[in-house]
């Protein structure tokens, strides 16, 4: 009987620790989410803003609408890729796979690259934003 119990209480104690992981996962996606979110409408914004300035100048700076533009798609891919994860890991109740932790990590990673080059394109093309984009620090 006692071995039961503290059978059970390692059980339970196992799985508070594992809906917790999985729990962060899912949180940091949804964080990197949000931020991509505020990316791409900057993106967007900076797209719209150099379509206007090369109408109504000469000197036309489709490198910059070019630029954006690929980096708007970049964005979207990593938008389709963070919803892929999180449908992933909460379609299964356990912990997230090794290979959906790595998948996590390259997407963190691929999202700091893109926003970091937005936050460069705008400024070199001379639209600075009112604030830069960031994206959020992974807890797990």
């Amino acid at each position: 009987m006692a071995a039961s119990i503290l059978l059970f209480a390692c059980l339970a104690l196992g799985a508070r620790a594992d809906r917790r992981t999985r729990q962060t996962a899912l949180m940091d996606l949804y964080e990197l989410q949000k931020s991509l979110v505020t990316a791409r409408a900057a993106a967007v914004a900076g797209i719209a803003h150099f379509e206007a300035v090369n109408r109504n100048t000469r000197d036309a700076n489709k490198e910059s609408v070019g630029e954006l533009s690929r980096l708007q798609a970049e964005i979207n891919a990593e938008l389709n890729m963070t919803g892929n994860l999180s449908r992933a890991i909460e379609g299964y109740s356990g912990v997230p796979t090794a290979d959906q932790r790595r998948q996590t990590s390259w997407v963190f990673e691929d999202a700091a690259r893109t926003v970091d080059d937005l936050n460069r394109a705008l400024q070199r093309g001379g639209a600075t934003p009112a604030r830069l984009m960031s994206v959020p620090p992974r807890r797990q």
